[in-house]
């Protein structure tokens, strides 16, 4: 009966030690974690302000704090620096559609604006046929007869 006192002393002891080391290594733990969180990158932030203004600028209805909220990868990327609105473009794809329309019908309304090409100016025609009187046809007939190029 001895011995097993001594066993039940023995492992209510090893018992405690095992409590206080745990104790004490969950505060190294909690302390190391204190260590490793990164410090905060001034200028990095500066920039990412700066960069958000200028994206708010193009598009209006941008806001950081959802992106990040609905897509923590957008944060991530940002976090190796690259730029927020290559960033917002890969994942918002609606929008560089829409770029890419408004770039098309830009060019679409450009090409109209165009002057007409010279031989477009002759077939729209700068008379009017049907107020040429009989005289002129017979002439513009005749000059034809004879191989001339006619342009009215």
């Amino acid at each position: 009966m001895n011995l097993k006192k001594n066993d039940k002393k023995e492992n209510l002891q090893a018992a405690s030690e095992m409590e206080e080391l745990s104790r004490v290594t969950a505060k190294g733990i909690q302390e190391a974690d204190k260590d490793a969180v990164p410090k905060i990158d001034e200028e990095f932030l500066a920039e990412i302000k700066v960069q958000e203004e200028e994206l708010k600028k193009l598009i209006p209805e941008f806001d950081l704090a959802a992106e990040i909220e609905k897509n923590p990868m957008f944060a991530v990327m940002l976090s190796f620096k690259e730029p927020m609105g290559k960033v917002y473009e890969y994942f918002n794809p609606e929008y560089l559609y829409r770029e890419i329309e408004k770039e098309i019908l830009d060019r679409i309304k450009s090409r109209n604006l165009r002057p007409e090409h010279v031989e477009q100016r002759g077939k729209s025609g700068g008379y009017d046929v049907s107020s040429l009187s009989a005289k002129d046809i017979e002439e513009i007939d005749k000059r034809v007869r004879r191989g001339e190029r006619i342009e009215l």
